[in-house]
């Protein structure tokens, strides 16, 4: 069994960003199949009561996915469980940082928690979660 678990304390804190280009919410609408048009049509966004396009959720599930793959300090984990609460939109055209802090160590399971704060340009926290994974 690896000691992987030894490069994760309580409170140390991750990072990842991406910007939700028209280009990169378009390839997350092929890639999904997802065609509402909250994501895409501005004026059906606004007629709706949001600024605009807003961007795909499970976007941000993808940036766990970012985070655990190539901001941890080793690639030998695996997600367990991730779960995300939407608080507010966040829309086209913004940066989203993604900050993952650990909370909590589980070293007979080889297993570690976070809790998941994504903010954007305009609004912090607008989605939180957690996630668990599991260290090879």
């Amino acid at each position: 069994m690896s000691n992987n678990i030894d490069l994760f304390t309580i409170g140390s804190k991750y990072t990842v960003s991406l910007t939700a280009t028209p280009e990169l919410m378009n390839q997350y609408r092929q890639l999904s199949g997802d065609e509402n048009p909250v994501h895409h049509d501005k004026n059906f966004a606004i007629a709706r009561g949001f600024e605009g396009p807003i961007v795909y959720g499970n976007l941000l599930g993808a940036m766990v996915s970012k985070l655990i793959g190539v901001a941890l300090p080793t690639p030998e984990i695996v997600i367990l469980r991730q779960s995300l609460d939407f608080r507010k939109p966040a829309y086209v055209g913004q940066e989203i940082t993604l900050v993952a802090e650990v909370t909590a160590l589980h070293v007979a399971v080889q297993s570690v928690q976070f809790m998941l704060a994504f903010n954007s340009t305009t609004t912090n926290s607008f989605c939180t979660g957690q996630c668990l994974i599991k260290c090879l």
